[in-house]
């Protein structure tokens, strides 16, 4: 509970009230719910001040809150705190340092805006302790003036009527008259942007439904609602508009769900981004499920993306799910009455969707759920409108291949550079890159970072590679980037694309720097557009992943203890199990989604003389005799590993040991 005397700031929310109006009411179960929501709010828990001021303490409280809630009383003028509270906000306000949301609690909003009736006499009574003519008391008019012109929330409990144009009413330059329209009730209001009141049939009528509704609007303006944008969003608004007409945005009771389907690298990721932000403040609630094939193997790895859904459909910090059937339960009860918009990123199997958006009786009428798929069959299963992302056309192509390639030039990078070939000769080149990337988002990105990185001589020499190779698959077609790194990059690449995509980046690091790699390298990788990094999690795009994969494969294509790296369940129990390994293993990472008993060999690592790195999660096994780790082993990570299996001989470079009685360095 935030109180004068447990400050510990920055706030999301100030609250602002006169104490014996409304403490017990509206502003404590407004404090509850923001609480609840993790919303951390500053609410004065004393009684009315003796002092005549404000504190400081009450000042900085204002100057460290994100959004100010000033609940207008009818008496809430009376006070010289409150007063001196709403000039502070007001200051903050026009310094555009706060977000100001009034609320007209059983008082007229021309009384505070216009100082009649009431509010008048109150004025009258600081003008008499303050003298005729104050300074203190004409700014308390001039911004409780100001706030009340605010758009804001009108509630009167003993006569709740149909919202008038005055009780919303703004300056008429920062408005828009608007008509809403139902089957019970037209109304016609005048609305400023970013408005909260409800309107006709769904006006507020009762005070759980004025919290609920301020609550809502603090969430939406505390939120990050807007996904990233792509760098360069070729294509995409014309794309977005199509797939709203699809959508008919316009229907209010039907529930329509359409997948977004074509192979890996097309767009659809950056599809569905853009839709949801054009979108999702058209919804009561809005939840964007992303990276869901990577998170979600096994039904108890769907909890949390269950939870995540939960949060942020309806702002609830913290949801306890026992179980999958707990969630789909949960999901269900908590939704089906209301209109909400759901995109799940990355579907591959039917259990996911099962898990999170089974029935169209989980949501309220008016919903939309968006699928993102490579998998078309899986669409029909589902019955949902498949929507086929389709390549870029040819002057797409080349606008999203060329703000790429030349990003370097816009930011005088390779000034030097970029001049080195002739019109025609990189006019060719480029015709010869947009030949090879076929329309295809991501190999336009990927070849037009690649380019944007050298200077144009090299230019040729980069396309020529790749067109000496016979085969046009996908992963080949990546492979530009990758070819041009030095051999610690490639390392750092393969490693990532083959074991830590969706991992944190500072843990990746950690195991790289461990293993004598740069991680400056993560750097030069994203860079390249061969990674990406999310909210500090390393991410590589599906094509790029399997491309990093095929590589390794490649290495020895019949014998995995002859690769490099070890990543699939098979291939890992195969090596270990059957001491099989080899010199030529020096990397093995495997995490499963669910506890399993192997049978290890103890001499499994004898063999694995090259072995830099060992992790791994959720396997259990029972050596006969110790194990002696490679003497080249510098990170040994397998929690449910006994420490009294290991036999320990002085590895030359071992610093992270992290079995089942903890982490040794």
């Amino acid at each position: 509970m935030a109180s004068p005397s447990q400050s510990k700031g920055p706030y999301d929310v100030f609250l602002s009230f006169r104490g014996p109006d409304t403490r017990l009411g509206i502003v404590s179960h407004l404090y509850k719910d923001l609480d609840q929501r993790g919303i951390y709010t500053f609410k004065d828990d004393e009684k009315i001040k003796k002092g005549e001021r404000i504190s400081d303490v009450i000042i900085k409280a204002i100057e460290e809150s994100r959004i100010a809630v000033i609940i207008f009383s009818q008496r809430f003028a009376s006070s010289s705190w409150c007063l001196d509270e709403v000039a502070t906000i007001m200051d903050r306000k026009a310094a555009k340092k706060i977000i100001v949301l009034p609320v007209f609690h059983n008082v007229d909003p021309r009384t505070v805006r216009k100082g009649r009736n009431e509010n008048e006499d109150l004025f009258n009574e600081h003008e008499k302790k303050y003298g005729s003519g104050s300074e203190i008391v004409k700014k308390w008019k001039e911004n409780l003036e100001a706030a009340g012109c605010l758009c804001g929330w009108e509630f009167n409990n003993w006569n709740v009527a149909e919202p008038q144009k005055e009780s919303i009413m703004g300056s008429p330059k920062d408005s828009t008259r608007i008509q809403l329209e139902s089957e019970e009730s037209k109304v016609t209001v005048e609305l400023r942007e970013g408005t909260p009141i409800q309107l006709g049939n769904r006006k507020i009528k009762h005070e759980a439904q004025l919290v609920e509704s301020i609550v809502r609007e603090i969430w939406m303006q505390l939120k990050p609602t807007h996904l990233d944008d792509a760098v360069f969003p070729v294509g995409i608004d014309s794309r977005v508009e199509k797939l709203i007409s699809k959508l008919n945005m316009k229907s209010q009771k039907e529930i329509f769900i359409i997948g977004l389907w074509s192979m890996g690298g097309m767009g659809k990721t950056t599809l569905a981004r853009a839709l949801y932000n054009s979108i999702f403040k058209d919804f009561e609630g809005s939840a964007y499920i992303d990276d869901i094939r990577e998170t979600s193997q096994g039904s108890e790895k769907m909890v949390p993306l269950q939870q995540n859904l939960l949060y942020q459909m309806l702002m609830i910090k913290e949801t306890s799910l026992n179980s999958d059937a707990e969630g789909c339960r949960f999901i269900k009860d908590r939704l089906f009455r209301k209109r909400v918009l759901l995109i799940l990123d990355g579907v591959d199997d039917i259990c996911q969707v099962d898990s999170l958006a089974k029935e169209h009786s989980w949501f309220g009428e008016g919903s939309r759920i968006i699928i993102t798929t490579t998998d078309k069959s899986l669409l029909s299963v589902i019955g949902a409108c498949i929507h086929e992302v389709q390549c870029l056309n040819d002057d797409e192509a080349r606008e999203l291949f060329e703000k790429h390639a030349y990003r370097s030039k816009e930011k005088n990078i390779t000034r030097d550079l970029v001049n080195s070939l002739t019109k025609e000769k990189r006019e060719n080149l480029v015709n010869r890159a947009l030949q090879y990337a076929q329309g295809l988002p991501l190999a336009l990105v990927v070849l037009g970072g690649s380019f944007a990185a050298s200077g144009e001589e090299d230019w040729e020499g980069k396309l020529d590679n790749f067109t000496k190779r016979s085969d046009q698959a996908i992963d080949k077609k990546l492979r530009i980037s990758y070819d041009k790194l030095n051999e610690d990059n490639k390392d750092i690449f393969l490693h990532i694309a083959c074991f830590f995509n969706g991992w944190k980046r500072t843990y990746v690091e950690g195991v790289l720097k461990n293993c004598g790699l740069p991680v400056s390298g993560v750097k030069d990788l994203i860079q390249r557009s061969l990674i990406m990094e999310e909210n500090g999690t390393l991410k590589v795009h599906d094509l790029i992943e399997l491309m990093g994969k095929n590589i390794v494969d490649r290495e020895c294509r019949h014998d995995a203890a002859k690769r490099s790296r070890l990543w699939r369940r098979e291939d890992v129990i195969d090596v270990l199990s059957r001491n099989e390994g080899t010199d030529a293993v020096n990397a093995i990472v495997l995490a499963l989604p669910n506890p399993e008993t192997i049978d290890i060999r103890s001499e499994a690592f004898a063999k694995l003389k090259n072995l830099r790195f060992l992790i791994i999660i959720n396997v259990k096994t029972n050596f006969r005799d110790p194990i002696c780790l490679p003497r080249k082993l510098g990170w040994f990570e397998w929690p449910e590993c006994s420490a009294s299996s290991l036999k320990l001989t002085s590895p030359d470079n071992l610093s992270i040991l992290a079995v089942r009685k903890g982490l040794f360095t």
